[in-house]
């Protein structure tokens, strides 16, 4: 958490200076509105969101996005002294809404109409915490016996994350790509969960901070 801590304090600042830049700009013709279509995968998960945002100035726009999130590994699962979690409930995935803040930089570089900027949007995943899972039991030989449902709504509803990269600008079309993190735990609804006084998350994965890359596309009016 201490590198995600830096990158938020990173952005704080590239946002105070970005203000102070904007405040000596001529922004008259500004687009105000932007819609963005992105995508985002990390070690764990993808996600994909469709944002708006509204643009205080040409360097800072405010708004958020609703989007929806999946896992990308389906071998891992919850397990005990005989039972575990089959694949079905195995591939979590969930609903979101991300209020978040877009940073771009001066213009760095201009070739061929195009102008390259740095980018910057920190945002917050919020999420329903409940989650819900299918229980096997089997036998000594493997046969299984019975079937339960375990439910918690005991998992993490807010998730603080980062993209930062660089945008491509041409006319009222942006795209955007770079490194995107995420304090996103796939298996934050399960981790609470127990079934014959065993603890689900004593056998699932161990969180850690979520690394990737994103990629988006803006039309700006």
């Amino acid at each position: 958490m201490k590198r995600f801590t830096c990158v938020m304090l990173a952005c704080a600042v590239a946002m105070l200076c970005a203000v102070a830049s904007a405040q000596r700009a001529d922004d008259g013709s500004l687009y105000r509105h932007q819609v963005e279509l992105g995508g985002m995968a990390v070690s764990r998960a993808w996600l994909v969101d469709v944002a708006y945002h509204y643009k205080l100035n040409q360097y800072v726009g405010v708004g958020g996005s609703m989007g929806v999130w999946g896992n990308l590994i389906s071998n891992e699962g919850a397990h005990g002294n005989g039972w575990d979690m089959r694949y079905k409930t195995n591939n979590p995935g969930n609903v979101f809404l991300r209020p978040s803040v877009s940073m771009f930089s001066p213009m760095l570089l201009c070739t061929g109409g195009i102008e390259w900027k740095l980018y910057a949007e920190p945002g917050v995943i919020l999420q329903v915490p409940y989650g819900r899972a299918n229980v096997y039991t089997y036998d000594a030989q493997g046969v299984i016996m019975a079937e339960r449902e375990v439910t918690s709504s005991c998992g993490k509803w807010v998730m603080p994350d980062c993209r930062l990269g660089v945008t491509m600008q041409a006319d009222n079309v942006d795209i955007s790509f770079g490194y995107y993190v995420s304090a996103l735990d796939v298996y934050s609804e399960y981790r609470s969960m127990t079934f014959n006084g065993e603890r689900f998350g004593n056998t699932l994965p161990k969180h850690d901070l979520q690394q990737g890359a994103f990629v988006s596309l803006s039309y700006n009016f």
